[in-house]
């Protein structure tokens, strides 16, 4: 390769300038030549992952964690062409349904052996080089494939798109075009949304009405979602509930966006399957819906209720609308500190605080799924990042309590089972300097899935705690139909001896069937932060959480099981 000025080094400007500082994937002989620009670029770092999935999984992670934390959010992998980007499809398919913005690169062979139709490797053999980047155009939001000539051109497009509507876009260079000569570009992307004056005054008005009409901050819920967190607004989010003195709660794929030790937290929002929180929702004069307020998840949980003459005023990223009233094109971020503005000069109370919440008590021996999340939320601490998978996992992390700047990360609509434990990596990679615990709960099927990222964390120096739910196999499959069948079933593995066969050698690894022993093994892990630790928690094979149950019964007779 060129050591002048070339059209890869313009790629990996565009993505340092973004904030952007590793990139996962595996090598293949049509990348090679885009990584050894990587490698020498400051400020960037390939990470290599076990296979092309894994690093899908963790771009979307590293995303994620950075949007959460206001930064640029944009997650990298590379593959090759073929089979290293049909690997990673499924991961980058999420990042679509969860709205992740993820950069996906396919390495492609030279201009000449495509524009030939020559057969070359990782193809059909038939000529056609264009298959697999078909295939991505109904996952994506946008792809490109340059010439050398419109490469800058269309990698702003591209880039523009993935960060301006935080979506996963692809992007396939051939290995000559990495290497051609460009100039390196002239000025910053610019990708933020603006804000119509007119608009957001407008905004002011109908909420200034709705707040009189609501009696203040008293009458007000905040429910948030997902988007919240996506575009980089949750510490916005938050500073608007806290100021603003109204009751809020979450909904399921929102998990983690607010302050869950505010006092006035009411918990998770999921319609009939939440009882409590909901008539408190259904009840309030202004329901304010933040990211993601409508039907929300693997199961349609009953939406917000909708009154004609107190619609909800959902604020999305861009709109903002209550019933037939629109104000567009208004930002998320200039929308929330509107509101946050005209509740602040509201001079009525604000809500009261939510009645405490009574923890149930652990037993004093027996490990089951109310007593693992039990011992797991008075275990974490401010700053922890908790990661669930999809499964009892992610539906007993919905039913706890996360204490203050607490992180969340869960797969909660597109759910593909594996996906939490190269995730995290890419969350540790992201915010390698937060002063919390990483720790992901993740079942004993799932885990099977990915579990030979566990070296990677090893190799990056990287600690998180994992806690293996080992109750024999698919435990939400179990709860939703025939649970006696074979097809739950999964293999058992010896995880005393596997973390150091898959790299991790150095792991404290523990394996609890009581309260005592999970509560000793995660106090250990607290006291030795730089030191991996894996509990193995032996739970009851059908025992699932309560939320989990609820949703096991909806989903089986939406499937006429």
């Amino acid at each position: 390769m060129t050591n002048s000025y070339c059209v890869a080094d313009y790629l990996l400007a565009r993505l340092t300038e973004r904030g952007v500082g590793h990139v996962f994937g595996v090598p293949g002989d049509y990348s090679l030549g885009l990584l050894d620009r990587i490698l020498a670029t400051d400020g960037l770092e390939w990470v290599g992952t076990t296979n092309e999935l894994n690093a899908a999984y963790a771009a979307d992670g590293y995303a994620r964690r950075e949007c959460a934390r206001g930064g640029p959010g944009l997650g990298v992998l590379a593959t090759t062409l073929g089979v290293g980007e049909l690997s990673a499809i499924n991961g980058v398919a999420g990042s679509a349904a969860e709205q992740v913005p993820v950069l996906q690169i396919t390495g492609a062979p030279a201009t000449a052996v495509v524009e030939a139709s020559a057969a070359a490797h990782h193809t059909y053999g038939d000529g056609d080089f264009r298959r697999f980047a078909r295939a991505y155009g109904e996952v994506v939001h946008a792809r490109a494939w340059p010439s050398a000539a419109d490469a800058p051109a269309e990698i702003d497009r591209v880039l523009t798109e993935a960060l301006r509507h935080r979506m996963p876009v692809h992007l396939t260079l051939n290995a000559d075009v990495v290497s051609a000569p460009c100039a390196p570009p002239a000025a910053p992307l610019e990708v933020e949304d603006v804000s119509d004056p007119d608009a957001l005054h407008e905004l002011a008005g109908h909420v200034r009405r709705r707040l009189d009409e609501a009696g203040g901050p008293a009458g007000v819920v905040v429910l948030a979602g997902h988007l919240a967190d996506r575009f980089g607004q949750g510490a916005r989010l938050r500073e608007l509930v806290a100021d603003g003195g109204v009751r809020s709660a979450t909904l399921h794929r929102g998990k983690g966006v607010l302050d869950e030790s505010d006092p006035r937290f009411l918990g998770l929002y999921a319609g009939e399957l939440t009882p409590g929180v909901a008539e408190v929702v259904a009840a309030a004069p202004l329901v304010v819906g933040v990211g993601g307020p409508g039907p929300d998840g693997v199961v349609v949980f009953t939406a917000p209720p909708e009154d004609p003459a107190r619609p909800v005023l959902v604020v999305e990223p861009g709109l903002v609308r209550a019933g037939a009233d629109e104000f567009a094109p208004v930002a998320l971020g200039d929308a929330l500190a509107v509101i946050t503005a005209e509740l602040r000069r509201h001079p009525r109370a604000t809500a009261p605080a939510t009645p405490a919440r009574t923890r149930p008590e652990v037993p004093a021996e027996r490990l089951d799924q109310r007593a693992l999340w039990t011992t797991i939320e008075q275990w974490l601490r401010p700053g922890d990042l908790l990661a669930a998978e999809s499964g009892t996992p992610y539906y007993g992390a919905l039913a706890i309590r996360l204490p203050a700047r607490s992180g969340f990360l869960a797969q909660g609509l597109w759910s593909s089972i594996g996906y939490t434990l190269p995730a995290l990596l890419g969350a540790q990679l992201a915010a390698p300097t937060d002063p919390g615990r990483a720790v992901l709960v993740i079942g004993d099927g799932s885990v099977q899935l990915t579990a030979q990222e566990l070296g990677t964390f090893g190799r990056r120096g990287l600690a998180p705690v994992v806690v293996v739910v080992d109750n024999r196999g698919y435990t939400v499959e179990r709860a939703i139909h025939h649970p006696e069948a074979a097809y739950h079933d999964v293999a058992a593995w010896d995880w005393q001896e596997l973390p150091a066969a898959l790299g991790l050698g150095d792991a404290l690894v523990v394996r609890a069937e009581t309260v005592p022993a999970l509560a000793a093994a995660l106090d250990k892990a607290r006291d030795d932060p730089h030191r991996p630790c894996v509990v193995q928690a032996v739970l009851p094979e059908e025992d699932a959480p309560e939320l989990l149950t609820a949703v096991a019964a909806v989903v089986a007779r939406r499937n006429a099981y």
